[in-house]
């Protein structure tokens, strides 16, 4: 199976030509220009730094495993991802 996916702000994968199966994953980036003068309410920092292939690869993997259904139209599925462990986000 092919997906698609964006990066903005989170990362936002879907099942090719499916618009109504969407994963989010949400893995703590933030826009370090916003804290260029507060560096005492920066964030925690964030990972990984750069978005490759592989880790799209493993949120799709991990997403599964954690209920998200490719094959299913069944709306959005979030997902958190903190200190290397994927958590699948109820909000």
């Amino acid at each position: 199976m092919d997906f698609n996916w964006l990066f903005h702000n989170i990362i936002k994968i879907r099942p090719d030509n499916q618009r109504q199966n969407n994963l989010e994953i949400n893995f703590g980036y933030y826009d370090s220009w916003l804290y260029v003068n507060d560096k005492e309410n920066e964030p925690a920092d964030y990972e990984p730094q750069v978005i490759k292939p592989a880790f799209i690869r493993k949120c799709i993997e991990e997403a599964i495993k954690l209920g998200w259904n490719t094959d299913l139209k069944s709306g959005l599925f979030k997902v958190k991802y903190r200190n290397k462990t994927f958590i699948k986000d109820n909000k």
